[in-house]
């Protein structure tokens, strides 16, 4: 199981953004899941920083 979190308050890195809110990628063999509870869609900058 691979766990990338894609948003939330803090950052690490300045080339991720960061808000109130949570953004979870979920990935497993058989399921691949976006837990997005975020205020915008700033997860889609995030996650093609990580790869997702």
């Amino acid at each position: 199981m691979i766990i990338k979190t894609l948003v939330e308050n803090t950052s690490i890195s300045k080339d991720f953004g960061n808000e109130h809110g949570l953004s979870l990628y979920i990935e497993t063999n058989a399921l691949k899941i976006l837990f997005d509870v975020g205020a915008s869609e700033l997860f889609l900058k995030n996650a093609e920083n990580v790869g997702c």
